[in-house]
């Protein structure tokens, strides 16, 4: 039945279509009800494997400075902060007093929060208003 709904709403001959590429894909993801409960549930699971990642290399982070061994780097903290796991490794860091002096982490990863939210936001604009 899924698999019906999909090739009725997004045809093989996307060239024929009057809107141009990714337009018309989003045209026809938003106008599906079920592909877009499908992607809005990916997307939830995403967030969430996402942030618990960013949890555990936070804490693991920590506890490797406490023990004074090798580290996790920086740019990877940074990068799955960019990859949906800000909110995680932010609560994370307060709670466990880890990287809480450091500027790049207490004002970046809300920086790249707010960012995702207004992208978010935009992309919930486009296709629902």
């Amino acid at each position: 039945a899924f698999l019906n709904e999909l090739t009725a709403v997004m045809p093989i001959n996307i060239a024929t279509e009057s809107m141009s590429g990714i337009s018309f894909l989003i045209f026809k993801i938003s106008s599906s009800g079920v592909f877009m409960n499908t992607v809005l549930v990916l997307l939830a699971i995403y967030l969430i494997l996402i942030n618990l990642i960013a949890v555990i290399v936070t804490i693991y982070d920590k506890l490797c400075a406490v023990k004074r061994r090798w580290r996790v780097k920086e740019s990877t903290l940074l990068l799955l902060s960019v990859l949906g796991g800000s909110v995680g490794m932010y609560i994370t860091m307060l709670l466990i007093r880890h990287k809480t002096r450091h500027l790049k982490f207490m004002l970046g990863i809300p920086i790249i929060l707010i960012f995702q939210l207004v992208i978010a936001f935009v992309i919930w604009r486009y296709l629902y208003v």
